[in-house]
């Protein structure tokens, strides 16, 4: 019996996978199941010829759903006509911050001759941040980003806050007081702005205040006004001097509030500090 029907071509036919000889010792029925299918090439690369490993394509053949590696570069199969196939959108990466993603349809039917090209982008996941989150906003939004790209890192300060600097991690990033830098995407990064709060501080005509955070420490001078910016999660110790035994310090007013010559408090937003 005939394996391929007549009128098959070289990319469509009528073909079984059943044995097609035999010896005929008695009489018997013999159903031979002949499938109409199509050629399928499947053509792909990547966008800058590097990769992780080969697309798998999975199809219908004969009936039956079969998992195929492609080769290097091309490969026709045979796939039976009506049913679906689907490559893989992803290939294989042993890094989760890498990838090569085919942003095309990678799935679809065979109702005729079909050549499918396929282009994996490199790509790799930038993840840029701001330090507390409230302290700012920051550019551009975390994501995957193509290998070779140009990016523009760049930040803005809520009221009340100061851009400090970025932080940053991988291969070409950025570490630095910078606002706005352009960085090449050639491996994952991490970029962090660092924002710290403001602390407003106002003096009346009593006295000067010391303030002391970590090794640092200072005086505003009596009747004037001073913001420093520290850290989130930085105490500060304030200490009221007055300019005169006969004038001391009543109270504190503001977001921090008391009667002692001596207060802290731990700075986690702007606040402002009058004595």
């Amino acid at each position: 019996i005939t394996t391929t029907l007549i009128g098959s071509t070289e990319i469509e036919r009528w073909v079984t996978d059943q044995p097609t000889t035999g010896i005929g010792e008695m009489p018997q029925n013999l159903t031979i199941s002949y499938f109409h299918q199509y050629i399928a090439t499947f053509d792909w690369t990547t966008s800058d010829g590097s990769r992780s490993s080969i697309p798998e394509l999975n199809i219908t053949q004969f009936g039956r759903g079969q998992e195929v590696a492609l080769t290097d570069s091309s490969s026709a199969i045979w796939v039976d006509s009506g049913s679906r196939w689907a490559l893989s959108k992803q290939l294989n990466s042993t890094d989760p911050q890498e990838r090569w993603y085919a942003d095309q349809g990678t799935d679809g039917s065979i109702t005729e001759r079909f050549r499918g090209v396929f282009t994996y982008l490199h790509q790799f996941f930038v993840s840029v941040s701001a330090d507390p989150d409230r302290g700012g906003t920051v550019s551009p939004a975390s994501g995957w980003y193509g290998s070779g790209s140009l990016i523009q890192l760049s930040s803005s300060a809520n009221s009340g806050w100061q851009f400090e600097g970025w932080n940053g991690h991988g291969l070409t990033s950025y570490t630095g007081p910078r606002n706005s830098v352009n960085l090449n995407v050639n491996a994952p990064l991490t970029e962090t702005a660092m924002f710290f709060p403001g602390v407003a501080v106002s003096t009346g005509s009593g006295g000067s205040v010391s303030y002391s955070y970590d090794a640092k420490s200072g005086v505003v001078n009596e009747s004037s006004k001073s913001t420093k910016y520290v850290p989130a999660g930085t105490k500060v110790s304030f200490s009221g001097n007055p300019s005169s035994p006969l004038t001391p310090l009543r109270a504190w007013h503001g977001d921090v509030t008391g009667t002692s010559s001596s207060i802290s408090v731990m700075v986690d937003s702007p606040l402002r500090v009058n004595a």
